[in-house]
């Protein structure tokens, strides 16, 4: 049983490494940071103005608080995100989508999708690829169950 879980361990971090590596040569022609991106689609799938709290969006991709600054300050400077006083709580800061963040999040996010699809379907039938995404949901529901606890 356990050169079976490490066999796996070692195959799904190994996957991830190969998938990120393809991400980040589309996020390096986009002049995009990992974490830079992940703001970007973590404000996109809110609902319109596509607005979240830093704190918000750093606690969902698991930056620290000066780590987050330092992304948002680029984002702000690109024009791809704007930063207004939450009119809740007037202490705290909103970070919204631009139209131009908007754009770029979309077409960087469909790049992505486009080449991971692409090989998806060169290498596992249509089948497989959903048995896997099942399996992968329900390990990945499980370990943040856990971890949550």
């Amino acid at each position: 049983m356990a050169f079976e879980a490490a066999g796996l361990v070692l195959h799904l971090a190994r996957t991830r490494d190969l998938l990120f590596a393809r991400s980040r040569s589309v996020l390096d022609v986009q002049g995009l940071a990992p974490a830079e991106f992940e703001a970007l689609l973590n404000l996109l799938k809110q609902p319109e103005p596509h607005q979240l709290t830093p704190g918000a969006i750093a606690s969902a991709i698991g930056l620290s608080s000066g780590g987050m600054t330092k992304a948002l300050n680029k984002l702000v400077e690109r024009g791809l995100i704007s930063r207004a006083i939450s009119p809740a709580d007037r202490r705290s800061r909103l970070v919204r989508l631009t139209p131009e963040g908007i754009a770029l999040a979309e077409a960087t996010l469909q790049t992505i999708i486009q080449r991971h699809g692409t090989i998806m379907a060169d290498i596992l039938s249509a089948e497989e690829r959903q048995q896997l995404t099942a399996l992968l949901e329900k390990l990945l529901g499980s370990l943040e169950s856990a971890e949550s606890r």
